[in-house]
């Protein structure tokens, strides 16, 4: 015959979601310490009804979680471990998010990506990515993409100076 004077109360309004699961004599011993006390039917229905709402609401956040967009100051940049699969329409990647203004600044975070493609018929992915799973930060990846900018910026600032010069 089990116990239950040793549940809480919001572990005995959980079990009261599963009552029918329970074995004949088991369920006459949780409705003994149900009347003591004193948990009404209204009560399990409110915790029911709360408990649904709050894996709605951690549902809506996980899936949320899982797609990233670019922002006005947050990028991808670089591409590893690149994978394509054209029959199935879907590329996948390592890359990195970084700050941005104007320039990648700062490595947010790494990440392995899935994408779409929009349409059979075109070659453009879609910008909506999917994130399988974060990653450590790819540090081989965040010194070669300074590495870029720098080359990057060093050219126009060369670019500019001779620009100047002639003038």
């Amino acid at each position: 015959m089990p116990n239950y004077e040793h549940l809480t109360r919001d572990e005995l309004l959980y079990l009261a979601q599963q009552r029918d699961q329970l074995t004949h004599e088991a369920r006459e011993s949780f409705d003994v310490e149900l009347a003591s006390r004193k948990v009404t039917a209204e009560e399990i229905q409110s915790y029911a009804r709360e408990t649904a709402a709050d894996e709605r609401i951690k549902q809506r956040r996980k899936e949320r979680s899982r797609y990233a967009y670019e922002t006005r100051s947050s990028r991808f940049f670089g591409k590893k471990n690149r994978y394509q699969d054209p029959g199935q329409r879907i590329e996948e990647f390592d890359t990195t998010r970084w700050f941005v203004i104007w320039i990648p600044l700062v490595p947010l975070a790494s990440y392995r990506i899935r994408r779409l493609y929009r349409h059979w018929w075109t070659l453009c992915p879609s910008t909506k990515l999917h994130i399988l799973e974060t990653r450590p930060r790819d540090w081989q990846q965040i010194f070669l993409t300074w590495g870029k900018t720098a080359v990057i910026a060093l050219a126009i600032f060369l670019a500019l100076a001779l620009g100047i010069r002639r003038h």
